[in-house]
């Protein structure tokens, strides 16, 4: 499992400001969370390697939509060492 953020206040690129997110990464699964816009973005990355296919609004991946959220969130907390 990776977690990854990414925070454009730090000497953005004009085509990069206020594209602040958070991922997470596990085996089969990545999930993308943008922070200004509430949006987010689910990839099956077994069988779409190269993120063609957005999953988020597919109604049989809510499931891991939620599992994906909530250890997005455990890992933040951890990397805030709050958990």
């Amino acid at each position: 499992m990776a977690f990854i953020e990414y925070f454009s206040n730090e000497k953005p690129f004009p085509w990069t400001a206020q594209l602040d997110y958070r991922v997470v990464i596990s085996n089969k699964f990545k999930y993308i969370k943008w922070l200004r816009f509430d949006q987010a973005e689910l990839y099956e990355l077994t069988n779409d390697p190269f993120e063609q296919k957005n999953l988020i609004q597919d109604s049989s991946y809510q499931r891991v939509v939620r599992q994906m959220h909530l250890k997005l969130q455990e890992l933040q907390l951890k990397a805030l060492g709050l958990k």
